[in-house]
């Protein structure tokens, strides 16, 4: 690509974006946007570059993009990773209340929730010293314990699959890991080097760390943050900022905390596993009254991993009207990402109109997943639903 390289940084497309926004509806024109996760770093620069040309913005899985802009991108994951395993304890636990008809994880003598991580856990372990031999995958191969973790942390992301991920999980543990090795055959949440292309662009100039300064970091945050951190290493490439030859034509370093013409409305998971409610509460306390953070009490990554209603209703009044939740808003109404035996998903009584609602918000989900990981959408079926 050569010279273009030097505009794939966050600060030109923030400005690509005011320019379309320019183009398509005037000077001046307001901008309007639905941002998650990168997007949330969009965002951020979008509303700070142009304050006056706020219109509605919601940021979902919320960046910390003081933190991206000013902090080595090695050191990125310590905070990231800072609610992964609280993650994982819903996953383990909602899977535990399913019981083994609702999540075959589940021995019959199973007694607490940690007996099912245990035997995950035991399975990953197991496969250090002998790798799973997958024949029948897609690309046959050997399912190794790096990238059993590796399915697990991206299982983590996205709660609506964690009842089909079980199964897959179920089926390696006696032996067929088909299902886990077709499906990290086919991921591609970042090809060649597209994403050191804007994150190296928008990280500060730091003094290049050694091989032992970047090993003694991951170290360290396997040990007191999350041993999900070395599997981040292959999803959230970012470590080798040190070796990108081009700087960018231009970098926003902020402040990050201008008065908008509008309020924008963020929007934070409890237990997001790779963009904590930490960084909702940081980007809030810097935008002050310019802006207002929902909370939903759901893991996941981003507000679209499980449905809540009570979250897209607040969303569709601010888009519609720019009507702000009530301050400390919570949204409870998430649903269950394993079936309950015999109960409907939801207890609520809900009418035609959020019935449809739900099943949109489930499209949207899946489709956004299938699309950030470059999926094959005529797979759609391998990847979400147990027959």
């Amino acid at each position: 690509m050569g010279d273009e390289l030097k505009y794939m940084g966050t600060t030109t497309v923030a400005r690509d974006v005011a320019f379309m926004a320019e183009t398509l509806d005037g000077d001046d024109a307001l901008i309007n946007l639905y941002g998650g996760s990168y997007g949330t770093v969009l965002g951020q620069y979008i509303v700070n570059m142009f304050p006056d040309r706020v219109g509605r913005i919601v940021l979902d899985g919320v960046v910390d993009t003081v933190r991206w802009t000013s902090t080595p991108p090695y050191k990125w994951v310590r905070q990231w990773l800072s609610s992964t395993d609280d993650t994982y304890t819903h996953f383990v636990s909602e899977c535990f209340n399913a019981g083994p008809q609702g999540c075959p994880l589940v021995g019959e003598s199973d007694k607490i929730p940690s007996n099912v991580k245990d035997r995950i856990e035991a399975f990953i372990n197991g496969l250090y010293r002998r790798p799973l031999a997958v024949p029948l995958a897609n690309r046959p191969g050997l399912l190794t314990a790096g990238r059993a973790r590796n399915y697990l942390i991206i299982t983590l992301l996205k709660p609506f699959g964690w009842h089909d991920a079980s199964h897959a999980i179920n089926e390696a543990i006696h032996g067929n890991g088909t299902r886990i090795l077709n499906f990290l055959n086919d991921w591609k949440l970042y090809n060649d080097l597209e994403r050191p292309a804007v994150s190296c662009s928008d990280a500060p100039p730091f003094i290049p760390p050694s091989a032992e300064d970047v090993v003694n970091e991951y170290l360290d945050v396997y040990h007191n943050v999350s041993n999900f951190v070395f599997s981040v290493l292959t999803t959230e490439p970012d470590s080798g900022c040190q070796f990108w030859p081009v700087k960018p034509i231009e970098r926003f370093v902020g402040p990050w905390n201008h008065t908008l013409r509008n309020p924008i409305l963020l929007v934070s998971n409890t237990a997001d596993p790779v963009t904590p409610i930490t960084s909702g509460h940081s980007v809030v306390d810097l935008l002050g009254n310019s802006s207002r953070l929902l909370v939903v009490d759901s893991p996941g990554h981003c507000s679209l991993s499980l449905e809540s209603l009570c979250m897209v209703h607040h969303v569709q009044a601010y888009f519609a009207n720019g009507t702000l939740p009530e301050e400390n808003a919570v949204c409870n109404d998430a649903l269950k990402p394993f079936p309950a035996i015999g109960k409907p998903l939801s207890s609520q009584e809900l009418s035609d109109e959020d019935r449809a609602l739900l099943s949109q918000l489930r499209g949207l989900g899946e489709q956004w997943e299938i699309a950030r990981a470059g999926l094959d959408h005529r797979k759609y079926d391998d990847y979400f639903w147990w027959d």
